[in-house]
C-alpha cells in the first residue's frame, strides 16, 4: 500500500470532496481526515502529517548541504590561495632572495603553496562525498518516492 495510499472507495458514510472545497466532517470521521488531495486512513502505530510542495523543497536540500558547503568553502580558499599565491611570486625580489641567500620568501611562497594544495584536496573529498552520498542512501530512496508522489523532476 505504502505510505500514499489511493483515495478509498466511498463507502457513504463520509462524501468525498475536491481539495479546493471547505472540509465539513459528517456522520463518523474516526480513523480518516482529508489532505490537499488524499484521503489518509489511521493506522494506529503511524503518526502522519501532511507534507506540502515546499516542505518538500527544503527536503530536497537537506542531505547534500553539509558536503556542497564544504566545497564550496574548500573551492574558495582555494581560489584565494592561487591569487595569493600569484601575487606573491610576482612581487618577491627573486633575484635579490638568490643572492642574499634569504630563506624568507621561499618559506612563504612554501606555505602558501601547501595551503594552497591542501584546500584543494580538502574539495576533491568533499566532492566525493557529495557525489557518493547524492544517490545511494536511504535519504536518497525517500526522497525518490516523495518527488515521484509530488511529480517533482530528480536533481
Amino acid at each position: 500500500m505504502g505510505a500514499f495510499p489511493q483515495q478509498p472507495e466511498n463507502d457513504g458514510q463520509q462524501p468525498v470532496r475536491p481539495a479546493t472545497e471547505a472540509y465539513t466532517p459528517t456522520g463518523n470521521t474516526t480513523g480518516t481526515f482529508a489532505v490537499q488531495t488524499s484521503i489518509i486512513t489511521v493506522q494506529p502505530d503511524a503518526n502522519l502529517a501532511p507534507l506540502s510542495k515546499v516542505e518538500l523543497e527544503v527536503l530536497l536540500d537537506g542531505e547534500t548541504n553539509p558536503a556542497r558547503a564544504g566545497r564550496d568553502l574548500c573551492l574558495g580558499v582555494f581560489g584565494s590561495g592561487i591569487f595569493g599565491l600569484i601575487a606573491l611570486i610576482a612581487t618577491v625580489d627573486w633575484s635579490a632572495a638568490f643572492k642574499n641567500a634569504s630563506w624568507g620568501p621561499f618559506i612563504w611562497v612554501s606555505l602558501q603553496l601547501g595551503a594552497t594544495l591542501a584546500s584543494g584536496v580538502g574539495a576533491a573529498i568533499y566532492q566525493s562525498a557529495y557525489a557518493r552520498k547524492q544517490g545511494n542512501s536511504a535519504y536518497a530512496d525517500v526522497m525518490g518516492r516523495l518527488q515521484g508522489h509530488f511529480s517533482i523532476a530528480k536533481r
